[in-house]
């Protein structure tokens, strides 16, 4: 019922429209012939307050219903707030919005296959950003302490318990997170999503005998958990999505229940088991191969060293993802001579096989390729004391900071972006690198790969300087640190650094998105979009017969009726009272929620425990100051006191302004109360009486 009085009241107040806005009560519209606005027609619409006539028509809505009209009015067109709406004259309304839609659909989402990939992967993998990062966190600590153990410089039996519960809260997302992808990937395609978490739970085997282990059927090798990642866990769910549909279409919906889910997780767990995971052991050898091969003639060809980076690295980068999208080759069985393979590169390759090693590392961590370099490392370690392997590939990592921090720079502006980069990078800082990964760089495109490149020059720079080993498998990042060997901790720190500058300058200057930079160059031009959540706790039926409201300000008391601005000095708002204010100080007039509070922070509205719905409207047509004269200390929802300080404002760029401070206060339910009376007039303090209510 409301979704439908939101688009009627839209809908008969939508003719004659050049652009429109909205503060927090009223529907602001340049009007294109004002001999055409029917205001009459306007204030009878049921819902519509009051109609006010100035530099712009506004249409009185009131708080916590403007925003939704304002923006079922744009839609019913195609355009964003704030934009200019195209000309109507001999067009249906119906043909002018299909033309709009294509208009703004071919403007700000033009198609792309890729972009499409990027999209579905940011969906999957932002919902558990809070996730990574608090369980991220928790690991980092838990890793720094374990390497200090390592290290002895604390004592192993004081802290190894307490590392190793650290240990556990961060295995509740990483040991498990193909469960997790796998739920949140069906919701995406479409399937059930309690079948996707099984799909994401048959890739780490859990139910297979360890002493008689499934074997790849392409070269008869022990299939090991984990083979494929988490890309192979989306593809597979994407075949179940498509399974799934095919099968509600002709099995009966009195047996669907039982039919449908177990064929699917037979065929889809087969096909992963059987062929989805065993099929990388090619494809990762084959690429071995290539590594190997690329190492060999950077050493014999040093001229074409250039050629020989550019080339390779952009080619298995966009030519392996496109081939991965496509066939979906996972993580498969790496034989047992990769070890000395890894060891050729490291003795011969010197600073371009660390490059190399840098650049491909995490994408080999996405197809979870990285699985075969444990034992790797371990053979290292006790043939040498130390891997000096680790070190180079740990720069992957440190890339991906150096390219959070010039998007940070780059996209600035966009304030919901920089708060997602703010809580990744404490945790990649730290080595523990989904959160900038899987929320911040790969779906962008190409920071993810600026942020592989990033890494490459800090394996050359380890490369190249050489024996930095670490004494036992970590983390990377900072927490690496301890367990470098032989006092090369300096050669570990000249690496991280050179991948985070490395990553920084190719992210800052070719890694930025043309789409990004342009969301984040308009974020907050266009007017701000009033949200209304549910409120905590709303009284709709009077349980008092007397409750009364203190003054917010400190100031001066004028009547409701002086004010210039009709909508608060009509009462269509409500009844209340006019504050002209001594300083910018609001704070809370009763114990109650806080239940909007508009993002350009000049506004504010509350109900208190009685039930009493308040609004508090700082100075007149504030709004346009977009928030720069404002401090707020409160969200919606936020439960305050009485006297708890709201909002701070800047009285003297406010006059700057030429805008006046007159501060309205009014009951927005007046009509539920018998009787509203203002109990006090000229100067007043802050928390002074000033309205008494009467029910």
């Amino acid at each position: 019922m409301a979704e439908e009085k939101i688009a009627r009241i839209a809908r008969e107040i939508y003719e004659n429209v050049k652009k429109l806005i909205h503060c927090m009560t009223r529907v602001r519209m340049t009007i294109i012939d004002d001999s055409k606005v029917n205001l009459a027609g306007l204030k009878a619409i049921d819902g519509v307050m009051g109609v006010v006539e100035d530099e712009t028509l506004q249409v009185v809505i009131g708080p916590g219903t403007v925003n939704k009209v304002a923006q079922a009015m744009v839609e019913t067109v195609g355009v964003r707030l704030g934009e200019t709406f195209p000309s109507a004259e001999g067009q249906s309304i119906d043909d002018l919005m299909a033309k709009t839609k294509s208009e703004a659909k071919e403007k700000y989402n033009k198609p792309s296959k890729f972009k499409a990939v990027l999209n579905t992967i940011s969906k999957i993998f932002v919902p558990l950003i809070p996730a990574f990062v608090g369980a991220g966190l928790i690991g980092g600590l838990a890793s720094v302490l374990g390497n200090l153990v390592t290290a002895g410089t604390l004592d192993a039996a004081t802290w190894t318990q307490f590392i190793t519960v650290l240990k556990i809260i961060q295995s509740g997302i990483f040991s498990y997170l193909a469960i997790y992808v796998g739920i949140n990937s069906a919701q995406e395609f479409g399937a059930t999503p309690s079948l996707g978490s099984v799909i994401g739970a048959v890739s780490l085997l859990t139910g297979m005998n360890p002493e008689a282990p499934l074997k790849n059927i392409f070269n008869g090798s022990a299939l090991s958990a984990g083979q494929g990642g988490i890309i192979g866990v989306i593809f597979a769910v994407w075949l179940l999505s498509i399974l799934e549909k095919q099968l509600r279409k002709f099995i009966p919906d009195s047996i669907d229940i039982i039919v449908t889910p177990t064929i699917g997780l037979l065929v889809i767990g087969f096909a992963e088991t059987f062929a989805i995971m065993p099929v990388a052991g090619v494809i990762s050898s084959s690429l071995v191969g290539a590594i190997n091969f690329i190492l060999q003639v950077g050493v014999g060809f040093s001229g074409f060293v250039i050629d020989i980076i550019v080339t390779p690295t952009i080619g298995l980068l966009v030519i392996g993802f496109a081939e991965t999208f496509a066939i979906m080759p996972v993580a498969g069985v790496i034989s047992s001579s990769l070890v000395g393979a890894i060891n050729f590169i490291l003795q011969v390759g010197v600073g371009f096989s660390g490059f190399v090693l840098g650049v491909l590392f995490l994408p080999m961590v996405m197809f979870g390729l990285h699985q075969i370099l444990t034992p790797i490392h371990l053979e290292m370690i006790a043939k040498t004391g130390s891997t000096q392997l680790l070190p180079i590939l740990a720069m992957a990592g440190a890339g991906q900071v150096g390219a959070a921090i010039a998007l940070w720079l780059r996209l600035r502006k966009d304030k919901e972006f920089v708060e997602l980069v703010k809580g990744a990078l404490p945790v990649g800082i730290l080595g523990i690198g989904e959160p900038l990964i899987y929320g911040i760089t790969l779906p962008l495109g190409r920071p993810f790969i600026t942020a592989c490149i990033g890494g490459g020059i800090g394996g050359a720079i380890i490369g190249s300087l050489g024996q930095a080993g670490a004494i036992a498998i970590g983390p990377s990042g900072l927490a690496l640190l301890p367990l470098i060997a032989n006092g090369k901790w300096w050669v570990y720190l000249l690496g991280l650094l050179g991948a985070y500058i490395g990553g920084f300058i190719a992210t800052y200057l070719f890694g930025i998105p043309k789409d990004a930079k342009e969301k984040a160059d308009n974020y907050g031009k266009s007017v701000q979009m009033e949200t209304i959540q549910p409120t905590l706790r709303v009284v709709t039926t009077p349980e008092f017969s007397s409750s009364t409201i203190a003054s917010p300000l400190e100031g001066n008391v004028k009547e409701l009726s002086t004010i210039e601005d009709e909508v608060f000095s009509s009462g269509m708002l409500g009844k209340g009272v006019a504050i002209e204010p001594d300083n910018g100080d609001v704070v809370s007039p009763v114990a109650g929620v806080v239940t909007t509070v508009f993002p350009t922070k000049h506004a504010i509205g509350l109900t208190s425990d009685d039930g009493v719905e308040i609004l508090i409207h700082i100075g007149m047509d504030t709004v346009g100051l977009n928030g720069e004269a404002f401090e707020s200390f409160v969200k919606q929802n936020d439960r305050v006191k009485k006297g708890d300080l709201l909002v701070r404002a800047d009285l003297s760029k406010i006059k700057a302004a030429g805008l006046s401070i007159i501060t309205p206060v009014v009951i927005t339910n007046s009509d539920t109360y018998r009787e509203i009376i203002i109990s006090h007039g000229g100067k007043i303090i802050k928390g002074q009486e000033i309205i008494t209510v009467k029910a």
